[in-house]
């Protein structure tokens, strides 16, 4: 941590977004519960061009692609246009129920792939008699997910991978295992 102020605003704004929206809003799936979806095409300005792929790369928000941006912005562009006139048929509520299950269905995905990923490593790790270096991997992959947002997967990432790893961590002693995690940072 340096004295920089401009660092300090950088860490107060990325608090400010955690504080004022729950990433996993930001998350809007491409697909229905049985795997419709429909392309949209358009034309824009080049300014607005610039403006998503600047937020994209700025990553501040949770969107791993332009799609998933141009997603959100479709989704709360139609939220606010009912906020506005009522009159107008709307499905949004069903359309936010799919949402939320196949939000929820990716994360799960992703939490299963990460941890078989996880699982192939560590047990070539341990097959090749580098237990040491297996364990750093664990106490690294441990770090990343505790700067994870607080929350549901946050919990879950760390819950799994001590179900399923903790057992190498907990035969170390505790000098050991202090000396490994300072070498992962």
């Amino acid at each position: 941590m340096t004295d920089d102020p401009t660092d300090k605003k950088d860490e107060k704004e990325e608090k400010k977004v955690e504080l004022l929206y729950d990433p996993d809003s930001f998350i809007i799936p491409s697909r229905d519960t049985k795997g419709h979806n429909e392309r949209m095409q358009f034309y824009a300005q080049p300014g607005h061009i610039n403006q998503v792929a600047a937020i994209v790369a700025s990553r501040k928000f949770p969107f791993r692609t332009r799609g998933g941006l141009m997603r959100w912005c479709l989704d709360q562009g139609l939220k606010r246009l009912e906020q506005i006139d009522a009159s107008i048929p709307s499905v949004t509520s069903q359309v936010d129920a799919i949402i939320d299950v196949m939000r929820t269905e990716e994360f799960r995905k992703d939490l299963a792939r990460v941890i078989d990923m996880l699982a192939t490593q560590i047990n070539e790790l341990l097959a090749k008699g580098d237990d040491d270096e297996a364990r750093r991997r664990i106490l690294k992959i441990k770090r990343l997910i505790g700067q994870m947002p607080k929350g549901y997967w946050r919990t879950r990432h760390v819950n799994e991978i001590d179900g399923r790893f903790g057992y190498l961590l907990d035969k170390l002693e505790r000098a050991s295992l202090l000396r490994l995690s300072h070498e992962v940072e």
